[in-house]
């Protein structure tokens, strides 16, 4: 089955917390999409961790607790409850799941609440993306998509600024994804956790 840029945008949501750049994003469905490259989602994945500044920026030096605390911040605009914190700094602690796979996690163990602000920043990402066709700023970017939340207000409203070309003003910067070599490396991906549904904490299936 072939990847589609809905699958593509929510890694660059979650792991960029962005919209994809137009030229980024047809790069990396090109190259999904096509057997001979070998490129997987969760290669993909691993490359947005392990070579792009902006995962960097954004979760590096972060302690678990933090990392936690900024995922449910991020991805889900609300903040992390306590009971579903404590999980989720047990399950890294304890080994089961890897830090950097967090995000893989909790897209897997999203409550139908969760799932939605996630589906509409990708909604809205896609619009930007394609209103955008041939510049990019990574800050409005970010901006376009940093206010969505569950609610079709919010989605109705970042539709509206990228319609009116209404995104917060940064300076120009024309950074590509797809600029530099794509660089993954089968051998060192570590697996995808296995989610098995235990029960719920707030908001979160856990696993």
């Amino acid at each position: 089955m072939a990847v589609t840029s809905k699958q593509v945008q929510e890694l660059y949501v979650a792991y960029l917390g962005r919209a994809a750049d137009k030229a980024g994003l047809e790069y990396w469905l090109g190259e999904l999409n096509n057997p001979a490259s070998g490129l997987t989602l969760e290669n993909l994945r691993a490359n947005f961790v392990n070579e792009q500044p902006e995962y960097a920026r954004i979760y590096g030096g972060l302690s678990v607790t933090q990392t936690v605390a900024r995922i449910y911040e991020n991805l889900f605009e609300r903040a992390a409850e306590p009971a579903g914190r404590d999980y989720w700094v047990g399950e890294v602690n304890a080994g089961r799941v890897p830090v950097d796979q967090l995000l893989v996690a909790f897209l897997g163990a999203a409550s139908p609440g969760d799932r939605q602000v996630v589906d509409n920043k990708v909604a809205v990402a896609e619009a930007y993306t394609a209103a955008n066709p041939d510049s990019f700023n990574e800050a409005e970017a970010a901006a376009a998509i940093d206010d969505v939340d569950g609610t079709q207000d919010s989605v109705d409203a970042a539709m509206a600024r990228i319609a009116g070309n209404e995104a917060p003003s940064a300076s120009p910067d024309f950074r590509l994804t797809s600029a530099r070599e794509p660089s993954w490396d089968e051998a060192s991906i570590e697996p995808e956790p296995e989610i098995t549904l235990l029960g719920v904490a707030g908001d979160m299936l856990l696993i």
